[in-house]
């Protein structure tokens, strides 16, 4: 769960930095979302995640979403 928690925070960093979130802004609904989001997601295989460690600490990640479009004639799939 600590790695869990490890990835929301560096979400809210990177949401800091982008300027998404200004100064000391209160983060706590944006965190759960981002919680709640990645609680759904990971398990299901539509969010997947990378991590760069550093002494058994994360110290960056990645990663990538899934999603389905309507078919089109480059992709019937959608995916």
């Amino acid at each position: 769960m600590q790695e869990f928690e490890a990835l929301i925070q560096l979400r809210l960093e990177l949401l800091r930095e982008a300027g998404d979130i200004k100064g000391d802004s209160d983060t706590t609904n944006l965190a759960e979302a981002t919680r709640k989001y990645l609680g759904e997601k990971m398990p299901s295989g539509e969010f997947l995640a990378w991590v760069a460690e550093v002494d058994s600490q994360i110290i960056a990640t990645s990663g990538l979403v899934f999603f389905q479009r309507p078919p089109y004639n480059g992709n019937l799939s959608g995916l």
